[in-house]
């Protein structure tokens, strides 16, 4: 790997690696003074700037984010494809398998699924609707997301919404302990909002955002800490 965006900080090594720039707005300049054997894109990047890479005869692969969790396994099996990966790719897609299977095994137990909001640390009421690979995410570790009927990827939701849905679990994903206080006090703050269910009980959880903010392997571990924060009666194992 010679250059990475400003958001891969992952593993440590990745932020010792030169950036060339974000998400939406990566240097065109950056790119090609590397001169690079493979560039990995995402859909979402700039469309523009694929074509200008594509015409300059850059090598570069597109990868698609998928809505589900298991589009991770067809993710890892094109990347260990076209960097000639593929023992490491199908070793790494097992383990997940495995992790997912036994996860599954654990949650097919549980007799309810709790009903789950799952929130952006910010000062908009952001959550996930059914095209987003998080809605899996609630899905796999055994909760519903009350947001499950909206036919998109993300939403800003409305208050009298979420009260009418009444979420027994409120999950915000933060970058850090503290952003996630700032969150509940201001979620607890809003009108009404000490009628649900979850705000009456207590039950409003930190998930670390880095975990879930993009499809790789550790959003496996997220998936183990949500299902333990919906069900602590199970004792689910972290183990590979």
């Amino acid at each position: 790997i010679i250059a990475v965006t400003q958001y891969c900080n992952y593993p440590p090594q990745a932020r010792e690696k030169p950036s060339i720039g974000g998400y939406i707005n990566p240097q065109l300049e950056k790119i090609i003074s590397f001169n690079p054997d493979l560039i990995l894109g995402f859909r979402g990047n700039p469309l523009t700037l694929i074509h200008q890479l594509r015409q300059l005869n850059l090598p570069i692969f597109v990868l698609d984010e998928g809505k589900t969790i298991s589009s991770l396994l067809g993710m890892i099996h094109r990347l260990g494809e076209v960097t000639f990966q593929e023992d490491k790719a199908a070793g790494l897609s097992l383990q997940i398998e495995r992790r997912l299977k036994r996860l599954e095994a654990a949650i097919s137990l549980v007799s309810k699924r709790p009903r789950v909001l799952l929130l952006l640390q910010g000062p908009q009421l952001w959550t996930c609707g059914r095209e987003s690979y998080l809605n899996d995410l609630i899905i796999r570790a055994g909760g519903e997301n009350i947001m499950k009927n909206i036919q998109r990827a993300w939403i800003v939701a409305q208050v009298e919404d979420i009260i009418v849905k009444n979420p027994e679990v409120i999950i915000i994903l933060a970058p850090s302990k503290s952003k996630f206080n700032q969150t509940r006090r201001s979620l607890s703050s809003l009108p009404l909002f000490h009628q649900i269910s979850a705000v009456k009980k207590g039950k409003i959880y930190y998930l670390n955002e880095d975990l879930v903010s993009r499809l790789s392997p550790r959003v496996i571990e997220a998936l183990y800490q949500l299902a333990q924060i919906l069900h602590p009666e199970l004792t689910i194992s972290h183990h590979q």
